[in-house]
Parts: C-alpha cells; sequence; structure tokens
C-alpha cells in the first residue's frame, strides 16, 4: 500500500452527485474502473493480523465524494465493485462532526457509526446491489449552543481476511485514482461504535456508492431494506456499551483546557487522565580518562518524565450525559507554547456506584 496520509474533510467540497429517478442521486466513487488491489484488510498493517476493516473515500479534485449531500436522505440501493475473492460484508454509515464555534473552525472528529446494513456475501469480480435502508444527513445542530456539523459517510466494512479490498489503484499519471484516497479502521468498525480513525491511503478509489432518496417525513426503520431472495435477512445490531465518549470536545479559552463528555450508565465516579509515563535517564559529566566503574558509580537514577496533563475527577449523579474538564500541567503548557499543538491520550475510567468499572481511551490535541 501507498504511504499513509490525513485524508477526512468534513464539509467538504461538492459532492459528484449524479442524477437518477425521482429525485434521487447517485453519490461515491465511479464503478466503471477495476478492483485491482488483490490485499485484503492485512495489506493495511505492517504487524499483526486484523479481524477485518472500514474503508471509505473522497477524491480531492472533488470527481467524486462518499460525503452525504446537504440534507436528510435514505440510501436505498448500495453498490460494491468486488475482486476475485469475496467474504462477509456490511455497508457502513460513518458519522464525522466538526464544531463550527472559533475561528477557523476545528478540526473534525471521526468517527461513529449510526447505522450499518445487512451482512451479505458478494459475487467475486462484478458491480453488486444491495437494496438497504440507511438513514443519512448532512446538517449543522445545536449541541448545548454550539453549531456542531453531522455529516455522514458513506463505507464498507470487511468482516474478515477471505475478501480482496474492493479498491482502484492508480496505475499510471492520468488514472482518475490519483486525486483519490480513502480512510480505513482497523478493527472494522461495526453499527453502535465509536473508533479513531486508523489511517488514510493516496491514490486508491474505495469502489462504492448508493442510491440516495430524500427522507420520508416518517422514516422507517434503519438499516436492511425488506429483505428479498437475492439478500439474507438483517442480522441484530450489537446495542453500544452502556458507558461511552461523546464525540467530540471543546477547547476552552487559551487551548490548555478541554471540556469533553460522556454518556454515563448511573451514579458513580468519572476520571480523566493521560496514561503518558516513562523514565528518562539523567546525563552526568565524566572526566577524560575517567574509569568506567568510577563513572557508573556517579551516575545519577533515573528521573521521571513530566506529566503533562493534570488528572480530573468529577462524581456523576445520575443516567446520561456528563461532562468532564482536563487541563494542562505547567510543563505541559510549556510544550504547548514551542509547538503550537500537543496530541495526548486520555484515558477514562467510570467507577459506578455498584463496583463496576469501564475504561475508554481517546485522543486530544490542545491548540495554542
Amino acid at each position: 500500500m501507498r504511504r499513509a496520509v490525513s485524508l477526512l474533510a468534513a464539509a467538504s467540497a461538492a459532492a459528484m452527485l449524479l442524477p437518477s429517478a425521482a429525485g434521487a442521486v447517485t453519490v461515491g466513487a465511479p464503478l466503471g474502473l477495476g478492483a485491482n488491489v488483490g490485499e485484503s484488510c492485512q495489506g493495511l498493517v505492517i504487524f499483526g493480523t486484523p479481524p477485518g476493516c472500514t474503508i471509505f473515500g473522497v477524491d480531492s479534485g472533488g470527481a467524486w465524494t462518499s460525503q452525504t449531500p446537504p440534507g436528510n436522505w435514505t440510501i436505498t440501493t448500495a453498490r460494491v465493485r468486488t475482486g476475485p475473492a469475496v467474504g462477509p460484508m456490511v455497508f457502513t454509515v460513518l458519522r464525522v462532526l466538526r464544531s463550527q464555534a472559533g475561528s477557523p473552525p476545528s478540526g473534525a472528529i471521526c468517527c461513529t457509526a449510526p447505522v450499518e446494513s445487512q451482512v451479505f456475501t458478494p459475487a467475486p469480480n462484478t458491480v453488486n446491489e444491495v437494496p438497504v435502508n440507511l438513514p443519512v444527513t448532512n446538517t449543522v445542530e445545536d449541541i448545548e449552543g454550539e453549531p456542531v456539523e453531522v455529516i455522514d459517510y458513506l463505507g464498507i466494512s470487511m468482516l474478515d481476511l477471505s475478501s480482496s479490498l474492493p479498491l482502484h489503484r492508480a496505475t499510471s499519471s492520468g488514472d482518475p485514482a490519483v486525486s483519490s484516497g480513502l480512510s480505513y479502521f482497523i478493527p472494522q468498525i461495526r453499527g453502535g461504535q465509536q473508533a479513531l480513525q486508523a489511517g488514510g491511503l493516496t491514490e486508491l478509489v474505495p469502489l462504492v456508492n448508493g442510491e440516495y432518496q430524500p427522507a420520508p417525513a416518517t422514516p422507517t426503520a434503519p438499516g436492511a431494506a425488506p429483505p428479498t431472495t437475492a439478500v439474507p435477512p438483517p442480522t441484530t445490531i450489537d446495542p453500544p456499551p452502556p458507558f461511552g465518549l461523546l464525540p467530540g470536545g471543546r477547547l476552552l479559552p487559551g487551548g490548555a483546557r478541554a471540556r469533553l463528555g460522556v454518556n454515563a450508565p448511573g451514579a458513580g465516579l468519572l476520571r480523566a487522565f493521560s496514561p503518558l509515563a516513562g523514565r528518562a535517564r539523567a546525563s552526568s559529566v565524566h572526566a577524560p580518562g575517567e574509569s568506567r566503574a568510577r563513572r557508573r558509580g556517579k551516575r545519577k537514577g533515573k528521573r521521571r518524565k513530566p506529566r503533562l496533563l493534570i488528572p480530573a475527577r468529577r462524581r456523576i449523579k445520575q443516567a446520561g450525559k456528563a461532562y468532564i474538564t482536563v487541563k494542562l500541567t505547567k510543563a505541559g503548557k510549556h510544550r504547548l507554547g514551542k509547538r503550537g499543538k500537543l496530541r495526548l491520550p486520555l484515558r477514562f475510567v467510570f467507577k459506578s456506584d455498584d463496583g463496576g468499572v469501564t475504561r475508554r481511551n481517546r485522543h486530544l490535541t490542545f491548540r495554542r
């Protein structure tokens, strides 16, 4: 595979909307290209064996995108052009959030999977059409007084390693894939789950598109379309875990503090901290010609690296949304001032009053 880059751009430029029947549009990549990548999800990683992966893409030149057009829509037909090997797959809707507050607006927060299709196994080396019922949106919502873009993308998930990835790789400078790329998740992200994007690759077209119909006034239950003889019945999607992180996060004035949200299952104690830890050996100066034994005796002990984030805690009294504020230490502020931005891993630990403990991880970027 080619080098990894960041490809995600919520609220990107105009999508390629192909007119269809009665107000419908086709959104996604052109499927006239051949699936010429014979690798499975294994080709996206260097070490380890992934259980599967999820991919979606955009074209930086604006020729096509998997981004939902503005408004509310329902995907009624989804398509994928397969390669020589196939296995179980699902079409996955990926939701990206971006706050419009501030100037310039903050970066995109990716991703959750609000809904997915039924599991299906397509035919190899051809375009497969699957009836689906996937509600999608591209809108701005008011979340606690903050305008937030909510934008859905159409992707596809390989559920094991038996499928070659439905991708077209650029073969020449004039190939349409030169300006295209994909984002990917390892392992696959399933309906109701949240995950961080694992990476991106250039000059690759994810061979997926869909038929978008304007959303009806009274939407039907999301997921699979009514089963036919060609499509297996929908599978049951496991509900999300009782404790979860809310997408996004809000940097407070100054850039050294952030407000983050969780969904709490009940009363308990919430802690947030950075798991960064380690030791660094202090340097010592040795005289010329000094013996090795004397140098060992003069060596200082190891010292801890400075803590960059002050641990935070909050008592939650009831189930529902709750927020916690984290802030940088003096050392963290100093590093932020030198670099302009500072990306830290965060760990959330929720201990409910009944004794249960849940942990979640994410990353947060502070900006000066």
